[in-house]
C-alpha cells in the first residue's frame, strides 16, 4: 500500500494498493488520478513494472512533506522502485524510476522484524 509520495505522480489523497509477484507488479488498484497514472505507466512503459529499489528510511531528521526525495530516507518509512535498476548493478533497463513512499511500514525479513509499524527494529 503507497500512502506516502512518489516520483511522478506526487501524494495521493488515498492508498495505492501494488500487487508483487515474482520481482513484477502485476497490478495497481486505488482512486484518484495517481493511482491511475501509476498503473498506466506500468502498463504501458517498458520495464516499468520492474521491482527495482526496496529502502529502508533510517534518517530521523528527514521531514515529512510530500517530497519523496526526503521522505524515502525518513526513519521507519520504507520506499519502493519501479522500473530501471541497473544504476544499482541491475539489469533490467527502463525508462522510468518510480520511487514511492509507505508510511508505518511492517518489514519482515525471514523471521526477523525489521521494521513495526514505522518503529525500526535493528539491532
Amino acid at each position: 500500500m503507497i500512502d506516502g509520495p512518489g516520483s511522478l505522480i506526487g501524494q495521493s489523497a488515498s492508498p495505492i494498493r501494488v500487487e508483487v509477484h515474482k520481482g513484477r507488479a502485476v497490478s495497481v488498484s486505488g482512486r484518484g488520478r495517481e493511482a491511475a497514472q501509476l498503473r498506466s505507466i506500468k502498463e504501458t512503459v517498458a520495464n516499468a513494472d520492474n521491482i527495482a529499489e526496496f529502502g529502508i528510511g533510517l534518517n530521523g531528521a528527514c521531514r515529512q512533506n510530500g517530497r519523496f526525495e526526503e521522505e524515502k530516507k525518513g526513519r521507519g518509512n520504507v520506499h519502493i522502485a519501479l522500473g530501471d535498476n541497473t544504476f544499482y548493478g541491475g539489469s533490467v533497463q527502463s525508462p522510468v524510476h518510480l520511487d514511492l513512499v509507505i508510511y508505518r511500514p511492517t518489514v519482515h525479513l525471514d523471521d526477523r522484524v525489521l521494521v513495526e509499524d514505522g518503529t525500526v527494529r535493528l539491532s
